[in-house]
């Protein structure tokens, strides 16, 4: 689509493209104020030097999963620099589901196929259900790395208690209480400004975008070498924020 050259008519008129305002203005204040951005836009960078140009990776189909990964840690990534923590955390767990399916189809053709073949027929949506349980999955993943298994764990975890299914946690994180005028009122925020509520936020976009990486140099770990990812990877990690 073309960008036009100014905002295009009625935009800021409404509540709704005001809103999207304010998500870039806390974007750009983010991006330039807070010192987890730049590990976030590191992070970004090791995922396109995967991504940018892949060319016959071997095995081809864990890379779908990885794309879809990326892109739903990017938009955990915008969601989280505007504010909108409670918001990001389903997005990061899309994430991790995406990386967690990709990991357990790995080069097997016969999973990867029944789940292409999901709505093809009632049994093979039950076939799929039954296939990629949470449980086989997990296991899966722990035959992999016990400690990036713990880590997936803990991740996931955290992001539905921290809004990606409605729980308490998740609503009192996004949550204020205020006097004014001898009135209570409880205020649901939609857009956390600075604050140990966002610092949380950035720093889980952080945690996952390593998570994702490091399970998927599992499954292309020659790749990671050679193009230098494997060591920045390591470096970052021995450089927590």
């Amino acid at each position: 689509m073309t960008l036009p050259p100014k905002p295009p008519p009625a935009w800021g008129s409404n509540g709704l493209t005001q809103f999207f305002d304010k998500v870039r203005q806390n974007q750009y204040a983010t991006f330039h104020n807070h010192p987890f951005s730049v590990r976030i836009v590191a992070i970004d960078g090791l995922f396109m030097r995967l991504l940018d140009t892949p060319i016959n990776p071997q095995p081809m189909m864990p890379l779908t999963f990885m794309l879809r990964a990326h892109s739903a840690w990017r938009a955990g990534a915008a969601a989280a620099m505007s504010g909108q923590v409670y918001e990001s955390n389903a997005l990061l767990r899309s994430a991790l589901e995406a990386t967690s399916y990709g990991l357990f189809i790995g080069d097997d053709v016969s999973k990867f196929e029944a789940f292409m073949a999901r709505h093809d027929t009632l049994d093979a949506a039950d076939k799929v259900r039954s296939t990629f349980s949470a449980r086989k999955m997990a296991a899966h993943l722990r035959t992999l790395s016990v400690p990036l298994a713990d880590d997936f764990d803990k991740l996931y975890d955290m992001m539905i208690d921290n809004g990606a299914h409605p729980n308490q946690r998740g609503i009192t994180f996004n949550s204020a209480i205020r006097d004014e005028n001898g009135n209570t009122f409880i205020d649901t925020i939609y857009l956390h400004g600075s604050g140990m509520t966002l610092d949380l936020g950035l720093k889980n976009v952080v945690r996952v975008g390593m998570t994702v990486l490091h399970l998927f140099r599992l499954v292309y770990s020659e790749k990671f070498e050679l193009l230098g990812v494997s060591a920045a990877l390591d470096e970052m990690r021995a450089t927590p924020i």
